[in-house]
């Protein structure tokens, strides 16, 4: 009888324990679920917020982007102006440089107002003699007409102004080949004297 009841306790106190365990792996189960359950949370947010990242930089991108094909572009359209500028600017250089040389000529036309036109005139018809293929080098064209003023004891004009005027009269200036050699001339008359046509 009292082995009985001594076996009894120890049974139950055995149950007991067992009770007390499996309480104590449930409770250690509940906590282990909610711990992954906070994890999965943290998973879930550490994901979300790279998504986000990824989507601001992708946009961030895109934006740089953007910014530098605008530049870009303006950059292109700075030097398109640019380029037309420097167009202008030869243009307009060009014609102030046209109209400087015209006032030249009418410069030197004015200060060789009769006598020197009228003597020039006389000049070309008496000592020179025109056509498409003549030429003659502007220093002998000046010597010449300085020893026909002198011969009518008046004064020539320089050589520069003597050039203005056969230019005003039509004459081409420049480069001109005379005897095998180069020389600054004009082109369509030549010294009656010396006359020579283009080779």
């Amino acid at each position: 009888m009292f082995r009985a009841s001594k076996g009894t306790a120890h049974q139950q106190r055995r149950f007991a324990q067992l009770a007390g365990n499996q309480q104590l792996v449930e409770q250690r189960a509940v906590r282990a679920e909610e711990l992954c359950k906070k994890l999965q949370d943290t998973l879930d947010n550490s994901q979300a917020a790279v998504q986000q990242l990824k989507a601001q930089h992708e946009a961030s991108t895109q934006s740089l982007e953007h910014r530098v094909w605008s530049a870009e572009g303006v950059c292109t359209h700075l030097q398109n102006s640019l380029a037309q500028s420097d167009e202008m600017n030869e243009h307009m250089n060009s014609q102030l440089a046209a109209m400087s040389a015209r006032l030249r000529t009418m410069e030197s036309r004015a200060r060789c107002a009769p006598p020197y036109f009228d003597a020039l005139t006389q000049f070309l018809d008496s000592e020179c003699a025109r056509g498409a293929d003549r030429r003659v080098s502007s220093a002998s064209l000046h010597a010449a007409f300085v020893d026909f003023m002198a011969d009518a004891h008046s004064e020539a004009p320089s050589q520069t102004d003597l050039r203005a005027l056969l230019e005003t009269l039509g004459f081409e200036y420049g480069q001109v080949n005379i005897d095998g050699g180069n020389a600054r001339g004009f082109r369509g008359i030549s010294l009656s004297r010396n006359a020579q046509k283009v080779a």
